[in-house]
């Protein structure tokens, strides 16, 4: 199994996976933004990113959560 450090490897994508991961519930694409001080853009390519390597999970209209919570 390949660890999730290196599916991480840009410092703004493992800073938004953090984000998501240290969250008490599902995050909004807004709440990971403010959290991460990344902009829409980058925060909505690093969450494409990382629901394609099965590392978060959409819960609903644009809320995400990692895989496992």
């Amino acid at each position: 199994m390949i660890s999730v450090n290196y599916k991480l490897r840009g410092m703004k994508t493992k800073k938004i996976y953090d984000t998501i991961r240290e969250a008490s519930k599902p995050v909004s694409i807004k709440e990971i933004m403010e959290k991460s001080g990344v902009n829409y853009n980058t925060v909505r390519g690093a969450v494409q990113r990382l629901l394609k390597q099965g590392l978060i999970r959409r819960v609903n209209r644009g809320v995400y959560e990692i895989v496992g919570n």
